[in-house]
């Protein structure tokens, strides 16, 4: 489980974190949103003087995407991963790749295009170019959530043809061409069943079909239901572990069930299995260990070292 602020307190402004096990020997993947760079700033003290890093901004991925350029995305992605671990983030809450169906769309300028295989390859390049730096992007949304207007709960009814065809053939060319640890579901219905525990996305398609073997993670603070009831909730965390979904964000204290989830509850009933919770643990077990997180010193460790190549840095931008 995820909660809504960085457990590694040298790390401010992130999205969530992956809560810190230290008996196991895990610390937090910090999360950072997108998609035009990270959405992060952070404060420094050096000496009584107060410095602040601010990330880059890049283009939207609409313009990227209209340079039909994979080797300058890959760039891109390069440049986006260098500033990752220059903050401490493991893995960047981008790119987005919803197909260009409406024009109100409030989220337009994070996709690429209304083309899948455009879509598919720009992400997929972006993808390479972070992994090539050793940190991870996260394909999202998925599916077809391509309006504004009640975003959060309209039902999207698609055909399986226009599913496969047009929705999912972007993140099936993004995965031929790269190999991502991380996507998110969206917070929609399709077809009646909430994204976030659609198991025939994700697990028939997503992984039996696609062959994915990385994270599948919510939105935050999405609703998930069970097959065949309207009824969706947040704390309905057995139905997306049964579905094939890994990781619900955001809990701000997992260890107390702060969300109120029924994750042990349905465990204790039979609806859940164990063998469906330790599937889970180990998707997310591969991408902590997949990431420099769990090499990586704390910036406060970095000491004068990252506040010089700070200094440098505002020094470049300034000319």
């Amino acid at each position: 489980l995820v909660n809504g602020h960085s457990t590694d307190k040298t790390v401010q402004g992130v999205a969530g974190a992956t809560w810190r096990n230290d008996a196991k020997g895990f610390t937090p993947v910090n999360l950072s949103d997108g998609p035009a760079g990270l959405r992060i700033t952070q404060h420094y003290k050096d000496d009584g003087t107060d410095y602040y890093q601010y990330a880059t901004a890049w283009p939207i991925g609409t313009l990227l995407a209209q340079t039909w350029d994979t080797e300058q995305i890959y760039a891109y992605g390069e440049g986006v991963g260098e500033e990752m671990e220059e903050f401490g983030i493991g893995c960047w809450l981008a790119p987005g790749m919803n197909i260009h169906r409406n024009p109100l769309c409030g989220r337009n300028f994070e996709y690429y295009s209304e083309d899948p295989y455009i879509s598919g390859v720009m992400a997929g390049a972006a993808i390479n170019g972070l992994s090539d730096k050793g940190v991870m992007g996260t394909l999202k949304h998925l599916a077809a959530n391509n309006q504004e207007t009640k975003r959060k709960r309209v039902n999207s009814v698609v055909s399986e043809r226009a599913v496969r065809e047009i929705y999912l053939k972007g993140l099936e060319y993004a995965l031929e061409c790269s190999k991502p640890t991380a996507i998110m579901t969206s917070y929609n219905p399709l077809n009646g069943q909430w994204c976030g525990s659609n198991y025939d996305l994700t697990t028939t398609i997503i992984r039996n079909e696609f062959g994915y073997s990385g994270v599948i993670m919510t939105d935050w603070w999405a609703s998930m239901n069970e097959i065949g009831s309207h009824v969706a909730t947040k704390e309905n965390t057995a139905a997306m572990l049964r579905s094939g979904t890994d990781i619900y964000m955001v809990v701000n204290d997992p260890e107390h069930n702060s969300g109120k989830d029924n994750t042990i509850r349905a465990i204790g009933s039979g609806d859940l299995t164990l063998g469906e919770l330790q599937k889970a643990a180990k998707n997310i077990c591969g991408l902590l260990i997949s990431l420099p997180c769990m090499e990586r010193e704390s910036i406060v460790q970095r000491g004068r070292g990252a506040l010089s190549r700070i200094k440098k840095k505002l020094i470049w931008w300034k000319c």
